[in-house]
């Protein structure tokens, strides 16, 4: 069960709330501490649960991008596309574009079209 509380901080936090039939108890010797073994597939079912919430609202504050002109300091070809070039906004957002190799180093402004979770397309 995943529970979501304000720590006071002006973020809200996500409190990971452990079901009890999704472990196993290990040891029956009463006097030694239990040690809880967990299921490794409810492991993995929880970590993507947790994890599908950050990459939802990363995706909805990008989509707010589209349409808008960012500075951009260009740091170099794409990792993932060499034909592209790569850099990073003023709130340290990544942003990939066509451009020649002589603005490595340089501010440009690039106009986003496209985005995802964790990048930024522009033109």
């Amino acid at each position: 069960m995943v529970k979501y509380y304000n720590n006071g901080s002006g973020r809200g936090s996500v409190w990971l709330e452990r079901d009890v039939r999704d472990v196993e108890v290990a040891g029956s010797n009463p006097v030694a501490p239990t040690k809880i073994k967990e299921n490794k597939n409810d492991e993995g079912e929880r970590n993507i649960k947790l994890l599908e919430l950050p990459k939802r609202i990363s995706l909805e504050e990008n989509r707010k991008m589209i349409g808008k002109k960012v500075d951009v300091l260009v740091e170099g070809a794409s990792k993932s596309d060499p034909n592209r070039l790569s850099g990073r906004t003023r709130q340290n957002h990544i942003v990939v574009f066509n451009g020649s190799q002589d603005l490595v180093g340089k501010l440009v402004g690039v106009l986003i079209h496209e985005v995802t979770d964790l990048t930024l397309f522009g033109k």
